[in-house]
């Protein structure tokens, strides 16, 4: 023995991912598919942006794994606030919110993909794969309507409509208002004045 070791007894040297999803459900189901994979570790779970904050304060993950539908926040909030803190932690959003909506928004808070709950485990991993190798992720979908408003002429009509309109704060009250929330139940939960609202 040279005192190098054997290379092939090395042990493959796992990514650490810190999920965050109120679900419970939902972080065991991904759980589960992660553990069938070699190079993927689920080192810490979230279930609030408290706890993902405090977490983090304790251990960077290589990748964090984001629902943007949390409680008391909102999950775009708390991603600008992850990147403003930890600017080189790579976040992919996995959520059921409309891609088409919550993608762009997503991207430009800081996150480097954006994939559907629904979508097959294998292209869950793959996604999760391309994001820790530094690359983004979207939809085929979401990437071709991004390319088409990069290359639009401005005497086009425009490719943004209703919700892509929104500012993610006047999106934030918007969701509120959906969930049947008063104005002054709104303020509350943002922080702001009623009449802001």
């Amino acid at each position: 023995d040279n005192g190098r070791g054997d290379p092939k007894k090395k042990a493959l040297k796992k990514a650490r991912l810190m999920l965050v999803d109120d679900h419970p459900l939902v972080s065991r189901g991904l759980v589960a598919l992660l553990r069938t994979t070699p190079d993927l570790e689920v080192c810490a779970e979230a279930r609030s942006a408290e706890e993902t904050l405090e977490a983090l304060a304790k251990e960077v993950p290589d990748l964090l794994v984001l629902d943007i539908s949390l409680p008391g926040t909102s999950g775009i909030e708390l991603l600008k606030d992850i990147h403003a803190r930890y600017p080189n932690l790579r976040v992919i959003v996995f959520s059921v919110h409309e891609e088409n909506v919550y993608a762009e928004r997503a991207l430009r808070a800081g996150a480097k993909g954006y994939i559907m709950k629904q979508a097959p485990g294998n292209e869950i991993i793959g996604a999760i794969r391309r994001v820790l190798a530094d690359d983004m992720y979207v939809s085929s979908a979401v990437a071709a309507r991004m390319l088409k408003l990069f290359v639009s002429d401005e005497h086009q009509s425009p490719l943004r409509t209703g919700l892509e309109t929104f500012g993610d704060r006047e999106l934030q009250v918007f969701t509120h208002l959906g969930h049947g929330r008063s104005t002054k139940e709104i303020a509350g939960l943002l922080s702001l004045s009623p009449k802001t609202i």
